[in-house]
């Protein structure tokens, strides 16, 4: 399997390759109106409002602000099921 690895606060990381779509320096994003867990604000791409997920916050490895190097790694999400059941 191919693979983009990527290193967030000295730990590498990687994913499949076929869930990648690109690989773009860090753009600005805006807050939402609700914060989520991990997830460090919004960007639009392509038209599209896209969730920016925070690693760093996952693993508890402290904010260090955003650098010039840092860069946004857009992926695929794998699909959810909903949950519930019969209403």
């Amino acid at each position: 399997m191919l693979v983009v690895p990527f290193e967030v606060a000295r730990y590498l990381f990687a994913l499949p390759l076929d869930r990648v779509m690109r690989v773009e320096p860090m753009a600005e994003l805006v807050a939402l109106p609700r914060p989520i867990a991990n997830v460090a604000g919004a960007l639009v791409h392509g038209g599209r409002a896209l969730a920016v997920y925070d690693l760093r916050s996952k693993f508890r490895l402290g904010d260090r602000g955003r650098r010039a190097s840092d860069c946004l790694v857009l992926s695929r999400a794998r699909a959810r099921s909903r949950g519930g059941g019969a209403r």
